[in-house]
């Protein structure tokens, strides 16, 4: 009992010291989630590559267990980032979904820009933000046709450490 309340003490003066407290971010904090249609996947930090190009753009991908994806926005810098055509986009293909789909920033059988936005609330070393799509477009990744299966509102949540 003795040696656990002197490392708590020793604990409590470390973060003292580090400016550490119990409301900074954990470990687990840091992670992707996705949700479609009440349908929750999660990848880890260490699953996720998140950079920024030579113009500045961001990016990240992810690969793990529940499927792989990227998302792209134009600038490392908080604010709101509409979808469009240029730089601005999303793309995942969950594992788990039959026939297998790719859900995206685009409608109406690609044709069209969805409604929604990334919006990055910290940005530097740590990047965290929230992801909306009112239409993300599901098309058939399985058959090699790439037909349009109709779309799916879907929203996000991030927190992460910047790979440079």
């Amino acid at each position: 009992m003795r040696k656990l309340i002197h490392f708590s003490v020793a604990i409590l003066i470390s973060s003292i010291f580090t400016g550490c407290s119990k409301s900074d971010k954990e470990l687990d904090d840091f992670k992707l989630t996705i949700v479609i249609d009440n349908k929750e996947y999660v990848f880890n930090d260490d699953r996720v590559d998140l950079t920024m190009d030579n113009t500045g753009a961001m990016g990240m991908s992810w690969e793990g267990p529940d499927g792989m994806g990227s998302l792209t926005w134009e600038a490392n810098d908080t604010g709101r980032f509409q979808w469009n055509d240029n730089t601005n986009q999303f793309l995942f293909e969950p594992d788990d979904v039959s026939p297998r789909q790719a859900f995206q920033s685009y409608y109406n059988d690609g044709l069209e820009v969805s409604t929604g936005e990334v919006t990055i609330t910290e940005a530097g070393e740590i990047i965290s933000g929230r992801i909306f799509i009112q239409q993300a477009g599901r098309t058939n990744t399985e058959s090699g046709n790439g037909e349009y299966m109709g779309e799916s509102r879907l929203t996000g949540t991030f927190i992460l450490h910047r790979d440079y």
